[in-house]
């Protein structure tokens, strides 16, 4: 993701976001909405609209993990196609977070896994309910 492609800043994520790896943070508690959509290859599946807010001063990377490559994606920061992998940052700015609209393209709703990896290339794993809930579990959150 360009810098550029963001739409807004904000000083501290909102109350509901997990900040995870310390350079993203993103909803993981509340079920994500979703509607449908083509997929990418063709098909119909599930898009669920979702922010992604990432540190500004710091590199981030999140991934979708290697066996499930075929049944979820990422899109963010107006990318032309949804991917397995995106990156941001580091950008410049006065405000902590950065704010980029997209979401996540699915084949079935589920509760998936978001691989992200900050600082010290660290790779730490949050689950995201995307059109169903994750089990009671809480997700593991690392600041």
């Amino acid at each position: 993701m360009r810098c550029d492609t963001a739409i807004g800043a904000e000083a501290s994520p909102p109350p509901g976001f997990a900040v995870v790896g310390g350079v993203v943070a993103l909803p993981t508690r509340r079920t994500l909405q979703v509607s449908r959509t083509e997929l990418p290859g063709g098909g119909t599946g599930w898009f669920a609209k979702q922010g992604l807010l990432v540190r500004r001063d710091r590199l981030a990377e999140l991934t979708v993990p290697e066996d499930l490559r075929d049944r979820f994606w990422l899109t963010w920061g107006g990318m032309e196609h949804p991917a397995a992998r995106v990156t941001a940052g580091p950008c410049g700015g006065a405000a902590r977070w950065v704010a980029f609209a997209g979401g996540y393209v699915v084949r079935a709703p589920a509760c998936l896994p978001v691989r992200v990896r900050g600082r010290g290339g660290e790779h730490h794993e949050v689950r995201v309910p995307v059109g169903a809930p994750c089990p009671e579990r809480p997700s593991p959150v690392i600041r």
